[in-house]
């Protein structure tokens, strides 16, 4: 069975998107501008893209008849291709039978493959064959998303298409690596597990991994819940101009940066590379109690490696990859959880450039203190108690006593903000405890509130001086200066705020 795995790792790995497939500069626009004028003569296009391309049509290419749509439909096919036959693929069934007999006649390569496959699913534990389950209804999902994008894009010039379509390529690609790492870490839990031998001791020898088992099915189960998620969010993205824009600058200042690699491999890089960095951080997770898990990682390619062997000056990626981002399987799950929201509420939000700047240089060893939008949401997300209360309640925290506290006194009746224990933690570390980023929270957090058009109420004298200060005086002076509202005292410990 490790054995079966370990070649799907290989296996899957012949299917990835190549520069053919998002390479349009070298591709395409290199070829055409070297072809002659007379049609005679001409060097095929080598380009295979996903997404349906119109600038394929040149005047020449018209006379000789070359088909655009012929074109894309083998990028395209490439994927169904793969997705059609995810089970064969993953689990090396076709992989290993024509490694091993090249020349075998159709119809008995066939029968093969009928008889292993049926073999493999006879003996792969329940567990397995779930997580395959599920890995096969995502792969589907992407094709299903791929083709709808088709829909809408037609109105889109030539070389913006074929950034989209680089960086489409680079999705897919994280995805599958995604996959792969997924298939990683299932070898190495069979690995010593003797599947074909006798069934009771394969079961027990499986209990033994069963934390882990739970980890590779949580794993699969927030993978396949954000990428649909982000599969939607890309199609909006392309589909929005204002969006796409952000990130196709992005993209010519990289360009600009690293003269040796053009947009179209920028493009195809920053699709991937934030799931690469998803997967460097559970293998550093691994590697540290499994050898195996090193030597089968190293089969998934990188494209930070590939950038830097193509020659990016002053890009030294390597040694940002591969931390240690977690000590046990559930802060891991936690990191896992934080990277997916962020990069769904970015690309939700219209700040996906903004999210890729930001990873790009964290990726860089750049220090990063200021707080995204995007970031602050999900944030005020995560501090906000009683949310669906009609009144909030601002005021002073006090540690002792307890009952003299601002949320305390919210009680059940009222919304507050607290941002407790280890969310403190992360915001003062992310922000290095700058004032002013960590109030970009406060701040978006009474802007909620006040669209909500719910009633502000305050639990500590606004106008004492011993409670006048820090982030409750920012509070009071922005529902006051900014905001132009006002403060009546309505009880003893109670202040309102007046429209």
């Amino acid at each position: 069975m490790a054995d079966w795995l370990k070649g799907g790792i290989e296996a899957i790995e012949k299917w990835k998107f190549t520069d053919e497939n998002y390479d349009y500069e070298k591709h395409f626009l290199n070829i055409r501008n070297s072809n002659p004028v007379n049609p005679s003569g001409y060097q095929p296009y080598t380009y295979k893209p996903i997404l349906p391309i119109p600038a394929f049509m040149t005047y020449s290419d018209s006379i000789t008849g070359n088909n655009r749509q012929n074109i894309v439909d083998k990028g395209l096919s490439k994927l169904s291709g793969f997705v059609e036959s995810f089970e064969e693929i993953s689990t090396a069934v076709v992989y290993n039978i024509v490694r091993a007999t090249p020349d075998i006649t159709d119809d008995i390569f066939f029968a093969i493959v009928y008889y292993v496959k049926n073999l493999i699913e006879d003996y792969m534990p329940e567990s397995i064959k779930k997580v395959y389950g599920k890995l096969n209804t995502l792969f589907k999902q992407v094709l299903s998303s791929v083709k709808q994008m088709t829909n809408f894009i037609k109105e889109k010039i030539g070389i913006e298409l074929a950034k989209m379509n680089a960086f489409l390529c680079g999705v897919i690609n994280g995805l599958i690596s995604l996959g792969q790492t997924i298939i990683v870490l299932l070898t190495m839990v069979v690995e010593n597990v003797p599947f074909l031998e006798d069934e009771k001791t394969s079961l027990l020898e499986l209990a033994k991994h069963q934390e882990k088992l739970e980890f590779i099915e949580d794993f699969v189960d927030l993978f396949a819940e954000n990428s649909t998620r982000i599969l939607e969010g890309i199609t909006s993205l392309f589909s929005d101009n204002k969006i796409w824009k952000g990130v196709s600058e992005f993209l010519s200042g990289l360009k600009k940066k690293f003269l040796s690699l053009n947009e179209y491999f920028w493009a195809y890089f920053l699709g991937v590379v934030v799931f690469e960095l998803i997967l460097d951080a559970v293998i550093a997770y691994f590697t540290g109690g499994s050898s195996l898990v090193a030597e089968l990682s190293a089969k998934i390619s990188r494209v930070t490696k590939q950038a830097e062997q193509l020659g990016a000056k002053g890009l030294n990626l390597s040694k940002n990859l591969g931390k240690k981002v977690a000590t046990t399987a559930d802060d891991l799950l936690k990191w896992l959880r934080k990277e997916f929201e962020e990069l769904v509420e970015a690309i939700k939000g219209g700040e996906f450039s903004k999210y890729l700047k930001n990873k790009f240089s964290k990726l860089l060893g750049e220090s990063v203190i200021k707080l995204e939008q995007y970031e602050v949401r999900i944030l005020v997300r995560k501090a906000t108690q009683n949310g669906s209360s009609k009144k909030v309640m601002l005021g002073k925290y006090i540690r002792e006593p307890l009952e003299e506290s601002y949320n305390y006194r919210a009680g059940k009746d009222h919304t507050f903000f607290e941002m407790k224990g280890d969310l403190w933690e992360e915001v003062v570390l992310k922000t290095n405890n700058d004032k002013e980023e960590i109030w970009k929270i406060n701040k978006e957090f009474i802007d909620q509130q006040a669209k909500a058009n719910k009633e502000f109420f305050l639990s500590h004298d606004p106008y004492n001086p011993d409670f006048y200060d820090g982030f409750y005086k920012k509070e009071i002076d922005y529902l006051t200066i900014d905001l132009k509202h006002s403060i009546e005292k309505i009880q003893e410990n109670l202040w309102r705020i007046k429209k």
